[in-house]
């Protein structure tokens, strides 16, 4: 599913606010993460952006962009925005840093949540975003992807989703994202692709000795 209008419309005020913010210093704005892959559903998804800036953002920049994108400054329809902020050089080259400068979350479940440190936060997900987005991500504003997103070493991002899956199985109690994560990484390892968590699901349910799991973690 793509996004919906309300969705849409959000997205683009929120990329409106960035460009008044910071001017010639946005580069580009793209869409990841489910929205981007075909798998949006507004009842249980996030907006997932990155945005990329032509130099560093100074930390009266960073809380200005927190205030100006924060829940209650503007709603967020779906579960929360989850925005990370990076340089150009931070994503070129197979090993690039991946080091951004900003990473934000907010919305009616989180509040606001908003980092500076790329050292306090665990680095897989970001490793995961960057590789889906090479391939998937939807610029709402700025050059290609292929043009912003370097590629990321294979065993980096085999890496990347063994922290993911250590993450879940330490965080998280439902077990139902723990499920469908492993799915996703299941089929990235065997044939290379990304894909939304339900169909990575339908495809590992497929290849399963015994599916119950996956169809409780579905329901």
């Amino acid at each position: 599913m793509s996004l919906d209008d309300v969705t849409s419309r959000y997205v683009q005020a929120v990329v409106d606010r960035l460009r008044s913010l910071l001017g010639d210093g946005l580069r580009g704005v793209y869409l990841v993460g489910s929205g981007s892959m075909g798998g949006f559903d507004p009842r249980t998804s996030d907006v997932d952006l990155i945005a990329v800036v032509n130099g560093a953002l100074s930390e009266a920049q960073k809380r200005e962009v927190v205030e100006r994108l924060s829940h209650t400054a503007l709603p967020c329809p779906v579960r929360k925005l989850e925005l990370v902020v990076y340089r150009p050089e931070a994503l070129e080259g197979s090993s690039a840093s991946l080091r951004w400068e900003l990473n934000l979350n907010t919305g009616r479940e989180v509040g606001v949540e908003a980092s500076f440190d790329p050292s306090a936060e665990p680095g897989h997900w970001f490793v995961l975003d960057l590789a889906m987005a090479r391939e998937h991500a939807r610029p709402v504003f700025g050059p290609p992807p292929r043009l912003v997103f370097g590629g990321i070493h294979h065993d980096r991002v085999v890496r990347a989703l063994m922290g993911s899956i250590q993450w879940h199985r330490s965080n998280d109690r439902e077990g139902i994202q723990s499920v469908l994560n492993a799915c996703r990484a299941w089929r990235w390892v065997e044939e290379g692709t990304w894909s939304p968590k339900p169909a990575a699901a339908a495809w590992a349910r497929a290849r399963a000795n015994d599916p119950g799991v996956i169809d409780a973690a579905l329901a």
